[in-house]
């Protein structure tokens, strides 16, 4: 970064000073060290990309993976685990998963507004994971009620598999929802975003006209939902019966897996370009058409890497006892993910629309999950910084008021200031840092709440009784 610096303050060609004099050196030199530190910044993107991709393929896709096929297992013992009642099984599935998640996608904003309003992050923490617990059984009931209907209905064969691929295939593409097809590794979601609460619909009809929202809800689960399962359904029993079902098909199906996502990720720029191109030339169907072609890399990535894990959890993990097995991967699934902030990977949270994201924007597959880390500490960083400017400017206001010493109250650098001036300075908003997409209003004030209590909340109310409203002059000394 410094070289870069370097090599542009060089190119401005400054006559009355130069970089080359100012440090005694020679022009070649400079764009010898800019071109260093541009190739030290790109190296450190290109380690950090790879440390994304081996942390997503050998850790967090394994974990959800696990958490899918424990949960699923599970379900299947213990509910109506009857042969006789097997189809009532699944059905049963498919009603408590659609009422379940038109119940989660009904009362998010309620959700959103009760956690962000916890003043403990401890309880905040616990009620995301009861959130994700809970949310992640709807998902597996409803993936487990429509594909288990499907080898009621149509068998193991291969013939099954095609017309379940066909099927579901051709839905999604007259929706134009084939990107959710995705899933991890190429998919990851921080439990630390905001939209941790969100869940989108199909035509995104706002939830205050009611009955609208739940039919839009509704063709989103039972149509386009049903139709995502019978792709990786279908496409997961072609590989099932053109290869056998044993650990060297496992094991080529998690080496083709991680060859497609290097490839997928590598394409994400390039396809991205043509993405944004086409757009730009009109071409709104040709986009369409390319990004789904884009994205059939990721989804013969995920499916590939599910049917590796998945396999291998059924040869090696206690093959003889299928109830400590599924218990073991429902545990360890979802332990593991809660413990990585990274709970949501497991969830299907809404629906998303093929070109809708401008600018080539479709291409780029959220899976940097060292970035997510990065980006909330930030943030979490920049919201307490910004907190203990408050207080300390809050203790100023309070000690002016009251006659105290401003260096016994930790405020040395403000010695010699009036009560006018500490009152401009409190009715002056924060000055916004770099925390990305923060708000200082909304969400800001909220935690700053939560994190410092009534320290805040008696200092402001004092700090009101003298500054007055918002809207009133700063009074005149």
């Amino acid at each position: 970064m410094t070289g870069f610096l370097l090599l542009v303050v060089a190119a401005s060609g400054s006559e009355r000073l130069t970089v080359h004099r100012f440090l005694g050196c020679s022009s070649r030199s400079l764009l010898a060290a800019a071109e260093v530190g541009c190739c030290c910044l790109t190296m450190h993107r290109f380690v950090k990309y790879i440390l994304d991709g081996l942390m997503n393929i050998l850790v967090l896709a394994p974990l959800v993976v696990t958490y899918w096929r424990g949960t699923f297992h599970v379900l299947d013992i213990y509910l109506l685990p009857d042969p006789a009642l097997r189809v009532a099984s699944h059905w049963l599935s498919i009603a408590v998963a659609v009422v379940g998640l038109l119940i989660f996608g009904y009362l998010q904003d309620w959700m959103r507004q009760r956690v962000n309003a916890t003043k403990s992050p401890i309880s905040e923490i616990m009620l995301k994971r009861i959130y994700c617990y809970f949310f992640g059984l709807m998902c597996v009931n409803h993936w487990r009620g429509v594909w288990g209907l499907w080898d009621i209905y149509t068998g193991y064969t291969l013939a099954s598999g095609l017309y379940s691929f066909g099927s579901g295939v051709a839905i999604l593409l007259m929706t134009r929802g084939f990107c959710n097809t995705l899933s991890p590794p190429l998919i990851a979601a921080c439990d630390l975003n905001d939209d941790f609460f969100q869940i989108t619909t199909r035509f995104q009809v706002p939830r205050s006209v009611t009955c609208l929202y739940l039919l839009d809800s509704l063709f989103s689960i039972v149509v386009m939902g049903s139709a995502v399962v019978g792709v990786v359904r279908g496409f997961w029993y072609i590989l099932d019966n053109v290869h056998e079902q044993s650990i060297f098909s496992y094991m080529l199906s998690l080496l083709a897996a991680v060859l497609l996502m290097i490839i997928t990720l590598f394409l994400q720029k390039p396809a991205s370009i043509v993405s944004a191109k086409l757009e730009g030339s009109g071409h709104w169907w040709l986009k369409i058409i390319f990004e789904d072609c884009y994205m059939v890399l990721g989804m013969m990535t995920g499916i590939n890497a599910w049917r590796a894990v998945w396999g291998i959890w059924d040869l090696y993990v206690y093959p003889q006892d299928r109830v400590l097995s599924a218990w073991i991967g429902h545990v360890v699934g979802q332990l593991g993910l809660m413990l990585m902030y990274h709970a949501s990977s497991a969830l299907v949270k809404g629906i998303s629309v093929d070109g809708a994201a401008p600018a080539g924007q479709g291409c780029f597959l959220p899976s940097n999950s060292l970035v997510m880390f990065q980006q909330e500490g930030r943030r979490m960083r920049n919201l307490h910084e910004r907190a203990k400017e408050i207080q300390r400017r809050s203790i100023a206001t309070a000690a002016v008021e009251e006659g105290d010493d401003l260096m016994g109250k930790g405020v040395p650098q403000m010695e010699a200031i009036d009560k006018d001036s500490v009152v401009h300075v409190k009715t002056a908003p924060v000055a916004p840092t770099d925390c990305d997409d923060y708000s200082v209003s909304g969400k800001l004030q909220s935690n700053l709440q939560r994190y410092y209590g009534d320290t805040l909340g008696g200092q402001s109310e004092k700090r009101q009784s003298l500054v007055g409203s918002a809207d009133e002059p700063p009074p005149k000394t």
